[in-house]
């Protein structure tokens, strides 16, 4: 929460991807709420990579300014893609098989 937790947030990224891009193929706005669907690119500095994501942000503006954040991604999916695991896999074996 905050600007410091942003800058720390946005630090860890810009030290694990080389590059980062968006895509924004729909977005709604109504009043003071945003809603908008993000496809995320990150290309991982370790291996060159590429994570791809999607995301749904909702935004409430106030005074012109966001005031509000709410982003829904799926997360099971991304440690999938940023370990490069089967998470699925573990979590299903047999005792025996791990």
């Amino acid at each position: 929460k905050g600007k410091a937790a942003m800058r720390a947030m946005w630090s860890a990224v810009h030290e694990r991807y080389c590059e980062m891009r968006g895509e924004v193929p729909i977005i709604v706005a109504e009043g003071d709420l945003v809603a908008a669907n993000i496809r995320v690119f990150l290309r991982k500095r370790s291996n060159q990579r590429m994570v791809q994501f999607e995301m749904a942000a909702f935004f409430t503006l106030q005074g012109g300014l966001i005031s509000r954040i709410r982003e829904i991604i799926d997360t099971f999916d991304l440690v999938e893609q940023v370990l490069e695991r089967d998470v699925s896999a573990v979590l299903t074996a047999k005792p025996e098989d791990i």
